[in-house]
């Protein structure tokens, strides 16, 4: 009506109102793209959490590092890309590949066993913000570790100074190493042999754990 009085103002709702209409996103340190990219990588605190989540998928057998980890790394790859994050995987052939099994690490939590050797090994890998505020990939191989790890890190718990490391994108099941006959690619788009393999080496796990007499 004319001569009425004026509107009031529009009052802005509070920051934490907004903060709960639209929670930030669980990874991803505010770049852009996909989170665990190099345009928005995770922190430090969120790849840590990545590690512990991927850490504790009981059906993937961790404690079984004797054969398998192109289907646990593919598995991990099947996890992370459910949850909308980024990753590829980290290859590392043995400098006696294929003959020569010249990759060796200690594997304290494995039951029955204490060391292994590989003439390859793989995990997946994640882009997280370093020291110096610049993206860098990160191996999740928990397996191995208890943390996430550089590359050159991860080579290093190898102790083949000669193996050669080598990037992809979370596609190959398997891939031989650039420059040789085995350079060919393997998949398993549906992961109906991904589910196979950790199932068979669960099964495995479980006959060594009966036959030390435990359980842990």
């Amino acid at each position: 009506m004319a001569g009425g009085p004026p509107p009031l103002p529009l009052i802005e709702p509070p920051s934490w109102l907004a903060d709960l209409a639209s929670p930030p996103p669980r990874w991803g340190s505010g770049g852009t793209g996909a989170p665990g990219s190099a345009t928005n990588p995770l922190t430090s605190a969120q790849a840590n959490q990545l590690f512990a989540d991927l850490a504790g998928q009981g059906h993937i057998p961790f404690d079984y590092p004797d054969d398998g980890c192109y289907a646990r790394a593919h598995e991990m790859c099947r996890l992370m890309q459910a949850q909308g994050l980024d990753c590829g995987k980290e290859w590392i052939y043995a400098t006696g590949f294929p003959d020569d099994a010249t990759l060796g690490v200690d594997t304290p939590k494995a039951p029955g066993v204490d060391h292994v050797d590989w003439v390859y090994h793989v995990a997946p890998t994640v882009q997280m913000v370093g020291p110096d505020g610049q993206a860098r990939p990160m191996v999740i191989d928990p397996s191995i570790s208890d943390q996430p790890l550089t590359p050159e890190d991860w080579k290093a718990k190898m102790g083949d100074d000669g193996a050669k490391l080598e990037s992809s994108d979370s596609r190959p099941y398997y891939r031989g190493p650039e420059g040789t006959p085995d350079a060919g690619e393997s998949y398993d788009n549906d992961y109906s042999k991904t589910t196979d393999v950790l199932k068979k080496y669960s099964e495995a796990r479980d006959n060594r754990r009966e036959a030390e007499g435990g359980s842990e």
